[in-house]
């Protein structure tokens, strides 16, 4: 056997061996971002036979990177948790995100019917559902700009040389075990938090409309179907249901096709014989 032959397999196993120690003493975020990173530029390398493969390169990529970025939130939620503050800190923004996004969801109940929504609390916990992606985005994009310092700050810590010089930057900072390429990883987290509020604004931006559009649609659909009746003492036609509000008034729903539409009216019993 050729001497040659046999060097260069033993430095391919060799080289092989280093990637895998190398890769293995990544976190495990570090890995999908080191995935992503391998996918996409697989992607590019590909792109131009125009080969099928190449969709799977691009959807693996994002899943990788969606998966390292669900890791760094679930990170930092348990950062955060651990510490009193910090609990009290989610139990806040939970309960007034849980409120506006409700006071919000029973603004477009009321838009729709024009009458008091807090008779259809079923269907204001439904239009939440809706109302809670643009409401976590607007968020997002106000946290984002808040702490844009915050983030400047988090890269800049991630890039001093060593602990010694952490400590003496922030004082409070209590050294510890990490992993490795901090620095690379922390300037990826920042950058990827900004594209994907960035990407997710312009979506929202560009299709408000057609979401509002499509989320007033079911919130209509969801209160026909679920909270109002077929059945009443009133005369009513085919497709029309009713709610019942207070003395005579009804709120009657009719429903031609897929348009759905509401009014208040009394409620008009027929007379025997009539």
């Amino acid at each position: 056997m050729d001497t040659a032959d046999v060097s260069v397999r033993g430095f391919v196993r060799q080289l092989r061996a280093k990637v895998w120690s190398w890769y293995w003493a990544l976190h495990s975020n570090q890995r999908c971002y080191v995935n992503a990173a391998v996918c996409g530029a697989l992607y590019l390398l590909f792109s131009q036979f125009d080969w099928e493969l190449n969709k799977g390169f691009k959807g693996l990529g994002y899943i990788f990177w969606g998966v390292a970025m669900i890791a760094d939130l679930a990170s930092l939620y348990k950062a955060i948790s651990e510490t009193t503050f910090g609990k009290l800190l989610l139990i806040a923004a939970l309960a007034f995100g849980t409120n506006l996004a409700v006071a919000i969801a029973s603004q477009v109940v009321n838009g729709l019917v024009g009458v008091d929504p807090g008779k259809f609390v079923h269907t204001i916990a439904f239009a939440t559902v809706f109302v809670a992606p643009p409401l976590l985005l607007f968020m997002y994009v106000f946290l984002l700009a808040l702490g844009t310092g915050g983030l400047a700050l988090y890269v800049m810590f991630n890039f001093l040389p060593d602990e010694n010089s952490r400590v003496m930057m922030f004082p409070w900072y209590k050294p510890r075990e990490r992993g490795r390429y901090r620095a690379l990883t922390a300037l990826v987290q920042v950058i990827s938090a900004v594209v994907v509020v960035t990407v997710c604004y312009q979506w929202w931006t560009g299709g408000q409309s057609a979401y509002v559009s499509y989320a007033e649609e079911k919130t209509k659909w969801f209160l026909y179907t679920f909270e109002m009746f077929g059945k009443a003492p009133c005369v009513l036609e085919k497709g029309q249901r009713v709610a019942f509000l207070d003395g005579d008034r009804v709120l009657m729903a009719s429903k031609a096709g897929e348009a759905i539409t509401f009014k208040v009216t009394q409620c008009v019993i027929p007379v025997d014989g009539m």
